[in-house]
C-alpha cells in the first residue's frame, strides 16, 4: 500500500492512496458422487450385445427421478421402485 496526502492553501486537504493485491487458489474436488447417475448404474443389465448398461439405457421407462431433499444428501432406492424417496428405509 502506498500513500501520499498534503494540504494545498488554507482549509484544502488531499489523499491518494494505491492498494494491490493478488490470490491464487487451486482446488481439487475428491470423491463427489452423482447420486442419480450411481442409482441408475445400480440398476444394471445386459444390452442385445451381452454388454452391462444402465438398465435405463435399454428401457427409458426404467429411469426415474431423483430427489435429494435429506438432511445427509443420502437417497435409497428399493429393488422395483422407479423413484427414490430419501426419508425411507429400502425394503
Amino acid at each position: 500500500m502506498l500513500g501520499v496526502g498534503g494540504e494545498i492553501g488554507t482549509g484544502w486537504n488531499y489523499e491518494v492512496s494505491v492498494n494491490w493485491g493478488q490470490f491464487k487458489e487451486d482446488t481439487d474436488v475428491l470423491n463427489n458422487l452423482d447420486s442419480q447417475k450411481f442409482g441408475l448404474a445400480m440398476d444394471s443389465a445386459r444390452d442385445p450385445s451381452g454388454k452391462i448398461v444402465c438398465r435405463s439405457q435399454i428401457d427409458p421407462a426404467a429411469a426415474y427421478a431423483y430427489d435429494d431433499t435429506n438432511a445427509l444428501g443420502v437417497a435409497r432406492l428399493a429393488p422395483g421402485r422407479r423413484e427414490l424417496h430419501p426419508d425411507e428405509s429400502v425394503r
